[in-house]
């Protein structure tokens, strides 16, 4: 299982900070010419981009209000036991 990807909310909503995150990582993985921790850097952005693709943020920033970037909120995104992408306030 891989590590979780961690995010913080604030001042961008859950959708804003993940994408943020993912382009981040992207840009590590282009400009890592020596390959350092590209297995890590592939699972944290294939983690991050099911994550975007699977969930309707809209829905999420309106069942939980936390999620909508307005405080500082830390997430912890991962793989759950049926490796969909899941994620935690924590």
């Amino acid at each position: 299982m891989s590590a979780p990807v961690k995010i913080t909310l604030s001042p961008f909503c859950i959708e804003n900070a993940a994408r943020r995150k993912f382009e981040e990582i992207l840009r590590q993985l282009l400009q890592d010419d020596a390959a350092v921790g590209t297995d890590s850097l592939q699972n944290q952005i294939q983690i991050l981009k099911d994550f975007l693709e699977f969930y309707d943020f809209k829905m999420l920033r309106a069942k939980n209000p936390a999620l909508d970037g307005r405080e500082s909120v830390v997430v912890e995104i991962f793989r759950n036991k049926s490796g969909c992408p899941d994620f935690k306030i924590v």
